[in-house]
């Protein structure tokens, strides 16, 4: 298993779900997986990517579109909505917090706890 987290400069919470799971699809083709099962909190990126739902926004639209041809390349992908309380989503919510801590200057605990208490 691999995990990371980096700065995307200014945008959206949907931008930054949307950022997540490309990231996730680029490193799952790295590893050739070929069968992908993406976990999110969030409803409006999964019912989107499982087009339930349309994309009306242009920066979301072209956001959708990679990740749409990422996942061309592999055999399966499905992408399912979890509750926030899900222990991936609250690792995922870590690594973000330790990103956003580094960039701001602030110590990040060895647990990934927010403050470095």
């Amino acid at each position: 298993m691999k995990e990371g987290s980096r700065l995307l400069g200014l945008c959206t919470n949907n931008e930054a779900e949307y950022n997540a799971v490309l990231d996730g699809l680029k490193q799952a083709s790295e590893l050739g997986e070929k069968d992908v099962v993406v976990v999110s909190d969030s409803a409006l990126v999964v019912n989107q990517l499982n087009n339930a739902w349309q994309v009306k926004n242009q920066r979301m639209k072209k956001l959708k579109e990679a990740v749409d041809e990422i996942a061309k390349g592999f055999v399966s992908v499905r992408y399912i909505h979890v509750p926030r309380e899900n222990p991936w989503i609250s690792r995922a919510d870590a690594l973000c917090n330790r990103a956003l801590d580094k960039a701001n200057g602030k110590q990040t605990s060895p647990l990934l706890g927010r403050g470095g208490g």
